[in-house]
């Protein structure tokens, strides 16, 4: 069952962060090496209502940030390659699951889509775990960019599912 994250999903939230950068890091996938989850910044994730989790059996072990509207990383374009669709669309941010249960991203894909049909993501360029989902889910490669931020290389997927 997807939800709206709450105040009561924090640690469930910080530790599925925490379960997914071991998985990135014993996968050699520097994504979410700079980043920290304080449990502060979770908690204003959960404040801006953005942010959705996977309950099963009563325990939250996936979670996604769902915000409609400008991603600024997105604004300036994409170094190679281009977005494939214009208009209002939402952005797929912090996916991530503490690996007990399988099928996550589409679970939390399929609520998005009732949300807003057009969605954009992005991920880190060894990331391939995420690279696999996206194409079993229907997204298409637009291109890549280095983050502003991270001077990362990312690559960016869209669609409009309908």
């Amino acid at each position: 069952m997807v939800r709206k994250a709450c105040a009561e999903d924090l640690n469930a939230m910080i530790n599925i962060y925490k379960k997914a950068q071991e998985y990135m890091k014993h996968t050699n996938n520097p994504q979410w090496v700079l980043f920290t989850f304080t449990p502060e910044d979770v908690q204003k994730d959960i404040e801006s209502g953005h942010y959705y989790v996977v309950e099963r059996n009563g325990r939250v072990c996936g979670s996604m940030g769902f915000p409609i509207g400008k991603e600024p990383a997105y604004e300036a374009g994409l170094d190679e390659g281009q977005w494939r669709y214009e208009g209002e669309y939402a952005t797929v941010h912090k996916l991530a699951s503490d690996g007990t249960e399988h099928g996550i991203f589409a679970e939390l894909l399929e609520y998005a889509k009732g949300i807003h049909p057009h969605i954009r993501l992005d991920t880190h360029r060894d990331n391939d775990t995420m690279h696999y989902l996206v194409g079993q889910l229907g997204f298409h490669y637009c291109g890549t960019f280095i983050g502003k931020k991270t001077g990362m290389p990312w690559v960016a997927y869209e669609e409009i599912f309908k």
